[in-house]
């Protein structure tokens, strides 16, 4: 296993950082994920300047989207135990959405309840 470096570039604003960053991704010898949320961006930068197969998403864009299977139904053959790892997902991804609101599930019970209804809603249905 190739051990490789970390690197924090710290400069003015205009002094070149990401087209350093978006240069090391290009040069790197093996996949390069870059989570950039900016429309103009290093994501951008690497874009106009890589070659080979590269693989997008523009998650604001939702007219085209990968899918990532964030919230899988189970396929378990047994239904008490497809039932159990439905709900253990719904509620991870309750918390999941609640942390992004600045708290967790506890300090909002009913919008708690009614989120994990709608992941559960969306887990069964056909």
């Amino acid at each position: 296993m190739i051990g490789h470096q970390n690197v924090l570039a710290i400069g003015e604003p205009g002094s070149g950082k990401s087209v350093a960053a978006a240069r090391d991704a290009i040069e790197f010898p093996g996949s390069v994920v870059i989570l950039d949320p900016h429309k103009d961006s290093l994501a951008q930068l690497v874009l106009t300047h890589a070659g080979g197969n590269i693989l997008f998403d523009r998650i604001s864009d939702l007219e085209c989207t990968l899918a990532y299977e964030l919230l899988k139904p189970s396929r378990h053959p047994n239904a008490d135990k497809r039932m159990q790892q439905n709900l253990h997902r719904a509620q991870t991804f309750v918390e999941f959405l609640m942390r992004r609101r600045g708290g967790d599930a506890a300090t909002s019970p009913l919008m708690e309840e009614w989120i994990t209804a709608l992941m559960l809603l969306f887990l069964y249905q056909e």
